[in-house]
Protein backbone atom coordinates (compact mmCIF):
# COMPACT_ATOMS: atom_id res chain seq x y z
CA UNK A 1 0.00 0.00 0.00
CA UNK A 2 2.99 2.37 0.92
CA UNK A 3 3.77 1.43 -2.72
CA UNK A 4 0.81 2.64 -4.13
CA UNK A 5 0.77 5.64 -2.17
CA UNK A 6 3.90 6.70 -2.96
CA UNK A 7 3.06 6.28 -7.44
CA UNK A 8 3.54 9.59 -9.68
CA UNK A 9 -0.16 9.14 -10.36
CA UNK A 10 -0.90 8.19 -6.98
CA UNK A 11 -3.20 11.21 -6.14
CA UNK A 12 -5.29 10.45 -9.74
CA UNK A 13 -5.45 7.56 -8.54
CA UNK A 14 -6.99 7.77 -5.20
CA UNK A 15 -8.91 10.85 -6.69
CA UNK A 16 -10.61 8.76 -9.22
CA UNK A 17 -11.35 6.33 -6.07
CA UNK A 18 -12.90 8.45 -4.67
CA UNK A 19 -14.87 10.04 -7.34
CA UNK A 20 -16.22 6.59 -8.12
CA UNK A 21 -17.63 6.33 -4.99
CA UNK A 22 -19.80 9.37 -5.74
CA UNK A 23 -20.43 7.74 -8.95
CA UNK A 24 -22.30 4.61 -6.71
CA UNK A 25 -24.21 6.65 -5.11
CA UNK A 26 -25.21 9.01 -7.68
CA UNK A 27 -26.39 5.63 -9.41
CA UNK A 28 -27.73 4.16 -6.06
CA UNK A 29 -30.18 7.02 -5.46
CA UNK A 30 -30.90 7.91 -9.28
CA UNK A 31 -31.37 4.68 -10.88
CA UNK A 32 -32.08 1.75 -8.27
CA UNK A 33 -34.04 4.05 -5.77
CA UNK A 34 -35.88 6.02 -7.46
CA UNK A 35 -38.95 4.12 -8.76
CA UNK A 36 -39.37 3.31 -5.11
CA UNK A 37 -39.10 6.31 -3.84
CA UNK A 38 -41.58 7.56 -6.01
CA UNK A 39 -43.93 5.04 -4.72
CA UNK A 40 -43.44 6.40 -0.93
CA UNK A 41 -44.00 9.64 -2.03
CA UNK A 42 -44.39 12.39 0.73
CA UNK A 43 -43.67 10.13 3.50
CA UNK A 44 -40.43 9.45 2.56
CA UNK A 45 -39.13 11.56 5.72
CA UNK A 46 -40.94 8.40 7.73
CA UNK A 47 -38.26 6.44 6.76
CA UNK A 48 -35.67 8.47 9.25
CA UNK A 49 -38.23 7.42 11.67
CA UNK A 50 -37.80 3.52 11.13
CA UNK A 51 -34.12 3.87 10.87
CA UNK A 52 -34.21 5.62 14.36
CA UNK A 53 -36.56 3.23 15.61
CA UNK A 54 -34.10 1.37 18.18
CA UNK A 55 -36.62 -1.36 18.50
CA UNK A 56 -38.19 -3.78 16.64
CA UNK A 57 -42.06 -3.03 18.21
CA UNK A 58 -41.64 0.59 16.95
CA UNK A 59 -40.38 -0.19 13.84
CA UNK A 60 -43.25 -2.20 13.44
CA UNK A 61 -45.50 -0.51 14.51
CA UNK A 62 -44.34 2.28 11.61
CA UNK A 63 -43.92 -0.34 8.95
CA UNK A 64 -47.75 -1.42 9.41
CA UNK A 65 -48.90 2.37 9.40
CA UNK A 66 -47.45 2.43 5.49
CA UNK A 67 -49.85 0.46 3.22
CA UNK A 68 -49.01 -2.73 1.65
CA UNK A 69 -47.95 -1.49 -1.44
CA UNK A 70 -45.50 0.66 0.05
CA UNK A 71 -44.00 -1.56 2.36
CA UNK A 72 -43.25 -3.67 -0.53
CA UNK A 73 -41.28 -0.26 -2.44
CA UNK A 74 -40.14 0.17 1.14
CA UNK A 75 -38.17 -3.05 1.42
CA UNK A 76 -37.38 -3.07 -2.03
CA UNK A 77 -35.72 0.68 -1.42
CA UNK A 78 -33.87 -0.02 1.52
CA UNK A 79 -31.85 -3.22 0.33
CA UNK A 80 -29.88 -1.91 -2.76
CA UNK A 81 -29.67 1.21 -0.93
CA UNK A 82 -27.80 -0.17 2.05
CA UNK A 83 -25.49 -2.43 -0.49
CA UNK A 84 -24.62 0.53 -2.76
CA UNK A 85 -24.21 2.82 0.41
CA UNK A 86 -22.30 0.61 2.23
CA UNK A 87 -20.03 0.81 -1.33
CA UNK A 88 -20.15 4.28 -1.37
CA UNK A 89 -18.67 4.88 1.68
CA UNK A 90 -16.15 2.22 1.34
CA UNK A 91 -14.93 4.19 -2.30
CA UNK A 92 -14.91 7.48 -0.63
CA UNK A 93 -13.35 7.38 2.56
CA UNK A 94 -10.65 4.89 1.17
CA UNK A 95 -9.80 7.58 -1.65
CA UNK A 96 -10.28 10.77 0.97
CA UNK A 97 -8.01 9.03 3.50
CA UNK A 98 -5.37 8.10 1.30
CA UNK A 99 -4.95 11.64 -0.37
CA UNK A 100 -4.66 12.45 3.00
CA UNK A 101 -1.96 9.71 3.63
CA UNK A 102 -0.27 11.40 0.57
CA UNK A 103 0.75 14.21 2.76
CA UNK A 104 1.53 12.76 5.81
CA UNK A 105 5.38 11.95 6.48
CA UNK A 106 7.48 9.26 8.73
CA UNK A 107 5.71 7.53 11.13
CA UNK A 108 2.11 9.11 10.13
CA UNK A 109 2.88 8.06 6.88
CA UNK A 110 2.83 4.63 7.42
CA UNK A 111 -0.19 4.70 10.01
CA UNK A 112 -2.26 6.71 7.26
CA UNK A 113 -1.28 3.08 4.96
CA UNK A 114 -2.26 1.12 7.88
CA UNK A 115 -5.54 2.73 8.26
CA UNK A 116 -6.31 2.91 4.33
Amino acid sequence: MQALLRAPRGGLIFSCVALAGIGIFAFAVGVLMLPYSLIVGDRMAELTCLQLAFTPERAGTLITSFSPEIQAAIAKLLIPGDITFAWFYGFLLAGLLALLARRLQGAWFRAGAIAM
